[in-house]
Protein backbone atom coordinates (compact mmCIF):
# COMPACT_ATOMS: atom_id res chain seq x y z
CA UNK A 1 0.00 0.00 0.00
CA UNK A 2 1.57 3.72 -1.01
CA UNK A 3 2.44 5.35 1.84
CA UNK A 4 -0.02 8.50 2.36
CA UNK A 5 1.64 12.25 3.07
CA UNK A 6 0.01 12.08 6.27
CA UNK A 7 1.60 8.73 7.54
CA UNK A 8 4.99 9.84 5.60
CA UNK A 9 4.62 13.53 8.29
CA UNK A 10 4.00 10.87 11.22
CA UNK A 11 6.66 8.82 10.41
CA UNK A 12 9.27 11.37 10.14
CA UNK A 13 7.92 13.12 13.69
CA UNK A 14 8.19 9.98 15.28
CA UNK A 15 12.08 9.13 13.72
CA UNK A 16 12.90 13.00 15.16
CA UNK A 17 10.73 13.09 18.00
CA UNK A 18 13.52 11.87 20.98
CA UNK A 19 16.06 14.81 19.31
CA UNK A 20 13.44 17.40 19.44
CA UNK A 21 12.61 16.94 22.84
CA UNK A 22 16.44 16.82 23.85
CA UNK A 23 17.08 20.03 22.78
CA UNK A 24 14.17 21.92 24.21
CA UNK A 25 14.94 19.91 27.64
CA UNK A 26 18.69 21.16 27.38
CA UNK A 27 18.19 24.31 29.66
CA UNK A 28 21.99 24.72 29.91
CA UNK A 29 21.65 26.00 26.59
CA UNK A 30 20.75 29.36 25.71
CA UNK A 31 17.24 30.09 23.35
CA UNK A 32 18.98 30.68 20.54
CA UNK A 33 20.83 27.83 20.49
CA UNK A 34 17.65 25.69 21.24
CA UNK A 35 15.95 27.36 18.11
CA UNK A 36 19.30 27.10 15.73
CA UNK A 37 18.56 23.27 17.00
CA UNK A 38 15.78 23.12 16.18
CA UNK A 39 16.17 24.91 12.85
CA UNK A 40 18.46 21.73 11.90
CA UNK A 41 16.16 19.22 12.80
CA UNK A 42 13.15 21.08 10.85
CA UNK A 43 15.54 21.50 7.72
CA UNK A 44 15.84 17.48 7.97
CA UNK A 45 12.56 17.36 8.58
CA UNK A 46 11.40 18.95 5.60
CA UNK A 47 14.01 17.43 2.97
CA UNK A 48 12.95 13.53 4.35
CA UNK A 49 9.40 15.38 3.70
CA UNK A 50 10.06 16.09 0.23
CA UNK A 51 11.61 12.96 -0.19
CA UNK A 52 8.69 10.99 0.92
CA UNK A 53 6.25 13.00 -1.73
CA UNK A 54 8.17 12.51 -4.45
CA UNK A 55 8.50 8.26 -3.62
CA UNK A 56 4.82 9.06 -2.90
CA UNK A 57 4.47 9.74 -6.43
CA UNK A 58 6.31 7.18 -7.96
CA UNK A 59 4.78 4.70 -6.58
CA UNK A 60 0.78 6.02 -7.52
CA UNK A 61 2.37 6.28 -11.15
CA UNK A 62 3.80 2.73 -11.07
CA UNK A 63 0.49 1.22 -9.47
CA UNK A 64 -1.59 3.21 -11.73
CA UNK A 65 0.44 1.70 -14.46
CA UNK A 66 -0.29 -2.44 -13.51
CA UNK A 67 -3.76 -1.61 -13.58
CA UNK A 68 -3.66 0.01 -16.07
CA UNK A 69 -2.23 -3.02 -18.36
CA UNK A 70 -4.26 -5.53 -15.99
CA UNK A 71 -7.52 -3.56 -16.85
CA UNK A 72 -6.82 -2.46 -20.58
CA UNK A 73 -3.65 -4.03 -21.92
CA UNK A 74 -3.54 -7.44 -23.58
CA UNK A 75 -1.61 -8.75 -20.44
CA UNK A 76 -3.36 -12.46 -20.38
CA UNK A 77 -4.96 -12.39 -23.33
CA UNK A 78 -4.82 -15.48 -25.71
CA UNK A 79 -2.23 -14.73 -28.76
CA UNK A 80 1.08 -13.92 -29.77
CA UNK A 81 2.51 -10.66 -28.59
CA UNK A 82 2.50 -9.19 -31.93
CA UNK A 83 -0.63 -9.95 -33.32
CA UNK A 84 -2.45 -8.40 -30.06
CA UNK A 85 -0.63 -5.23 -30.44
CA UNK A 86 -1.79 -4.80 -33.61
CA UNK A 87 -5.26 -5.57 -32.54
CA UNK A 88 -4.42 -2.92 -29.78
CA UNK A 89 -3.54 -0.26 -32.62
CA UNK A 90 -6.40 -0.97 -33.94
CA UNK A 91 -9.05 -0.81 -31.29
CA UNK A 92 -7.70 2.09 -29.80
CA UNK A 93 -7.54 3.85 -33.34
CA UNK A 94 -11.73 3.24 -33.46
CA UNK A 95 -12.46 3.40 -29.98
CA UNK A 96 -10.96 7.57 -30.90
CA UNK A 97 -13.46 7.94 -33.89
CA UNK A 98 -16.18 7.53 -31.32
CA UNK A 99 -18.13 10.74 -31.06
CA UNK A 100 -20.45 10.66 -27.82
CA UNK A 101 -20.88 8.21 -24.75
CA UNK A 102 -24.04 6.27 -26.09
CA UNK A 103 -21.81 5.67 -29.56
CA UNK A 104 -18.98 4.18 -26.79
CA UNK A 105 -21.24 1.58 -25.59
CA UNK A 106 -22.27 0.56 -28.63
CA UNK A 107 -19.31 0.06 -29.78
CA UNK A 108 -18.55 -2.27 -26.11
CA UNK A 109 -21.81 -4.31 -27.31
CA UNK A 110 -20.86 -4.89 -30.83
CA UNK A 111 -17.09 -6.33 -29.26
CA UNK A 112 -18.41 -8.38 -26.87
CA UNK A 113 -21.06 -10.22 -29.41
CA UNK A 114 -18.10 -10.68 -31.34
CA UNK A 115 -15.59 -11.57 -28.71
CA UNK A 116 -13.39 -8.78 -29.37
CA UNK A 117 -11.46 -8.48 -25.85
CA UNK A 118 -9.29 -5.89 -27.05
CA UNK A 119 -12.04 -3.95 -28.55
CA UNK A 120 -13.75 -4.15 -25.54
CA UNK A 121 -10.91 -3.34 -22.92
CA UNK A 122 -10.27 -0.07 -25.34
CA UNK A 123 -14.34 0.85 -24.99
CA UNK A 124 -13.50 0.67 -21.01
CA UNK A 125 -10.52 2.14 -21.08
CA UNK A 126 -12.15 5.11 -23.17
CA UNK A 127 -14.89 4.95 -20.44
CA UNK A 128 -12.26 5.58 -17.54
CA UNK A 129 -10.75 8.68 -19.33
CA UNK A 130 -14.48 10.39 -20.45
CA UNK A 131 -15.25 9.27 -16.61
CA UNK A 132 -18.29 7.47 -18.04
CA UNK A 133 -19.28 4.99 -15.32
CA UNK A 134 -22.09 3.91 -17.04
CA UNK A 135 -20.31 2.62 -19.56
CA UNK A 136 -17.42 1.10 -17.22
CA UNK A 137 -20.52 -0.81 -15.31
CA UNK A 138 -21.51 -2.55 -18.33
CA UNK A 139 -17.75 -3.54 -19.35
CA UNK A 140 -17.67 -5.07 -15.77
CA UNK A 141 -21.18 -7.10 -16.07
CA UNK A 142 -19.26 -9.90 -17.66
CA UNK A 143 -15.82 -9.46 -16.54
CA UNK A 144 -16.85 -9.15 -12.78
CA UNK A 145 -12.60 -10.32 -11.75
CA UNK A 146 -11.57 -6.86 -13.06
CA UNK A 147 -14.35 -5.09 -10.75
CA UNK A 148 -11.90 -4.44 -7.60
CA UNK A 149 -9.09 -3.15 -10.49
CA UNK A 150 -11.62 -1.24 -12.11
CA UNK A 151 -13.21 0.55 -9.13
CA UNK A 152 -9.90 1.36 -7.36
CA UNK A 153 -8.49 3.18 -10.35
CA UNK A 154 -11.99 4.91 -11.12
CA UNK A 155 -11.82 6.04 -7.67
CA UNK A 156 -7.90 7.19 -6.91
CA UNK A 157 -8.36 10.12 -8.77
CA UNK A 158 -4.78 9.36 -10.18
CA UNK A 159 -3.75 11.74 -13.97
CA UNK A 160 -5.76 13.78 -12.59
CA UNK A 161 -4.64 16.90 -10.53
CA UNK A 162 -4.90 16.73 -6.96
CA UNK A 163 -7.70 18.66 -5.55
CA UNK A 164 -7.47 22.20 -3.44
CA UNK A 165 -9.09 19.98 -0.52
CA UNK A 166 -6.67 17.26 -0.83
CA UNK A 167 -4.16 20.19 -1.40
CA UNK A 168 -4.60 21.91 1.52
CA UNK A 169 -5.06 18.88 3.71
CA UNK A 170 -1.17 17.65 2.57
CA UNK A 171 0.19 21.13 3.24
CA UNK A 172 -1.55 21.36 7.02
CA UNK A 173 -0.21 17.60 7.20
CA UNK A 174 3.68 19.20 6.63
CA UNK A 175 3.03 22.29 8.82
CA UNK A 176 2.76 19.97 12.16
CA UNK A 177 6.29 19.46 11.21
CA UNK A 178 7.25 22.89 12.12
CA UNK A 179 8.45 23.69 16.15
CA UNK A 180 6.40 26.29 17.27
CA UNK A 181 9.68 27.60 18.57
CA UNK A 182 9.70 28.75 14.79
CA UNK A 183 6.61 30.25 14.69
CA UNK A 184 7.03 33.56 12.42
CA UNK A 185 9.86 32.24 10.13
CA UNK A 186 9.29 31.11 6.87
CA UNK A 187 11.02 28.39 5.22
CA UNK A 188 13.19 30.06 3.50
CA UNK A 189 13.98 32.21 7.10
CA UNK A 190 14.93 28.95 8.71
CA UNK A 191 17.02 27.45 5.85
CA UNK A 192 19.04 31.42 5.62
CA UNK A 193 19.97 30.32 9.60
CA UNK A 194 20.82 27.27 9.41
CA UNK A 195 23.33 28.36 6.74
CA UNK A 196 24.40 31.47 8.36
CA UNK A 197 25.19 29.31 11.29
CA UNK A 198 26.74 26.72 9.29
CA UNK A 199 29.17 29.37 7.46
CA UNK A 200 29.66 30.46 10.70
CA UNK A 201 31.20 27.86 12.24
CA UNK A 202 32.96 26.72 9.56
CA UNK A 203 34.76 30.34 9.46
Amino acid sequence: MTETVHEAVDRIQQRHAGRVATIRGDQTRTEEWRRLELAKEYTEMRAELTSAQEQIVRDRADHTRRLTRRLFGTEGLPGDAASLAISQRDAADRVSRVQSLTELGLLLERADRAGDEVLARACAQQAYEMDATVVGDAFLETRPRLRDDLHELWNSGEGQPQSRQGQFQDQMAAATLRPVELRGLSDYNVEQLVKTAAVAAAG
